[in-house]
């Protein structure tokens, strides 16, 4: 039970997160970018603080899966918040379970952990919900809509990728305060590396602008000096991370250790209901413009929920029959 109601509170956070990123984004021109890396400082540094001093810190970061989980969640972070400054977080969640498949499609190829037909059923199902709620989307931000969704899902099949072969996060399967030590340490360095580099970026820009030079394109990515100056919404982005990422993070690790992972994914898979009933809230108060569901919304949805714990049951009952018959 103590998974369970961990599970459901770690995903209520994240929706709760991203809600809130969305209204900031929307409402006060958050910088995706900036926002997201103090976020994310202000998580890792509850998660460093929550584990309190012991091994493998040393050790995580010697090793390349650490840079590249590291930087898959610092990115993976960024480009959820700017798909939510034109999508809804409701719609993005949902869209989002296409991650499953793409995972499943990974641990085949690289895990040998093969595939049923009774799984191309289940993502059928997530596929054509995601693709109903796509047909939806305004005319002229829907190939945006499809390159940032495809952009969140590549990170996050990067960073599951990582999580399964990290040498070190091996060791600390065992122990919940060890993952939140290893991912606080892997969090907090990355997000400060990325941060470094859009400060350096950001004046570098400003020297070439003072010199009357032409700027390249790539500096036009890079957020305004009122984005870097903003103490208002980098105080906000820093408690953020701090008071919900944090704990979100903390309450993952012991449903993984109180649960089965399939527990953590079925719960995962209802998201998109959590996430509009969030955002429904922030309607009502006047905070957030959300379209009314309408039955094609609804169908997409269960599409989607119902695919998505389908496929989780298929996995499960699969890995009982092979543990049975070993």
């Amino acid at each position: 039970m103590q998974g369970i109601l961990a599970s459901v509170a770690a995903i209520l956070l994240f929706n709760i997160t991203n809600v809130i990123s969305r209204y900031y984004a929307v409402n006060f021109d958050a910088d995706p970018t900036v926002f997201t890396c103090v976020r994310l400082i202000g998580t890792a540094f509850i998660l460093i603080l929550f584990a309190g001093p012991g091994h493998l810190v040393t050790s995580t970061l010697k090793v390349p899966h650490t840079w590249i989980f590291g930087a898959s969640a610092v990115l993976i972070n960024i480009t959820i918040m700017y798909g939510l400054t034109f999508m809804t977080a409701t719609d993005f969640s949902a869209i989002y379970r296409l991650d499953m498949i793409f995972g499943m499609i990974i641990g085949a190829l690289f895990f040998r952990r093969y595939l049923q037909w009774k799984d191309s059923l289940g993502a059928l199902l997530v596929i054509s919900g995601a693709c109903l709620i796509l047909s939806m989307q305004e005319a002229a931000i829907r190939p945006l809509s499809i390159l940032v969704l495809g952009i969140a899902i590549f990170f996050s099949v990067v960073m599951v990728f990582m999580t399964e072969t990290h040498p070190v996060w091996k060791k600390a399967k065992d122990s919940w305060r060890d993952r939140a030590r290893v991912v606080g340490w892997v969090i907090f360095v990355t997000s400060i590396m990325v941060l470094l580099m859009i400060i350096a970026g950001s004046f570098l820009r400003d020297t070439l602008l003072n010199h009357g030079q032409t700027l390249p394109g790539i500096f036009e990515v890079l957020p305004s000096n009122g984005a870097l100056q903003d103490k208002k919404l980098i105080l906000i982005a820093f408690l953020l991370g701090a008071t919900i990422g944090g704990p979100m993070f903390i309450l993952y690790f012991l449903a993984g250790s109180k649960a089965k992972s399939e527990v953590y994914m079925m719960v995962a898979s209802i998201g998109p209901i959590f996430n509009y009933a969030i955002e429904k809230c922030f309607s009502i108060m006047g905070l957030l413009e959300i379209r009314e569901l309408s039955l094609t919304d609804s169908i997409a949805f269960s599409l989607i929920v119902f695919g998505s714990i389908f496929l989780i049951l298929n996995r499960q009952n699969l890995n009982r029959k092979r543990i049975s018959s070993e």
